[in-house]
């Protein structure tokens, strides 16, 4: 099974990385590269997944994405997440992964950035966004392929594809 990530700029990227491995370290966490999931989990081959990603990748420069809140939720995926405004780019990449791979999956893109995996109390959920400050914009610059497992230690990233 694979999943399809947007991927950030490296000083975005480090970023990222910075507070999630600062959570993960506080609440005892799992590490997990920063992302925005375009794309679920589907089992389509993935040379085909590859040049559906570089068809996209040579229409798109590279974007921002916009900051909207920071929120929390009982799924374990998106446990404490920044929500981020949809934007025209998104939405193209989306609908052009959705047109070749619609058959496979019924994936909702809602845009995070999740900021730790864990089951946790909604005490703690709380207590990181009363103590975490984002800023307001991250750039975008490639698409990812994941190779997913149910351990998030062994996800990988199998084909990482440039934005024009």
């Amino acid at each position: 099974m694979f999943a399809i990530w947007l991927t950030f700029e490296k000083e975005d990227e480090d970023y990222l990385e910075k507070i999630i491995n600062k959570l993960s370290k506080k609440y005892n966490s799992i590490l997990f590269k920063p992302h925005i999931t375009i794309w679920g989990l589907t089992d389509i081959e993935l040379n085909k997944i590859i040049k559906t990603c570089k068809n996209i990748a040579i229409e798109i420069q590279s974007f921002n994405v916009e900051f909207l809140n920071i929120s929390h939720s009982k799924k374990f995926w998106k446990t404490v997440f920044v929500n981020l405004k949809i934007n025209k780019n998104m939405i193209k990449i989306y609908n052009n992964l959705e047109n070749e791979f619609q058959k496979n999956i019924n994936y909702i893109f809602e845009p995070h950035i999740s900021l730790i995996y864990k089951n946790m109390q909604e005490g703690n959920k709380k207590e990181i966004l009363d103590n975490l400050k984002i800023k307001n914009q991250f750039k975008i610059s490639s698409i990812c392929i994941l190779k997913y497992s149910n351990k998030i230690e062994n996800w990988e990233i199998v084909k990482k594809i440039n934005l024009k």
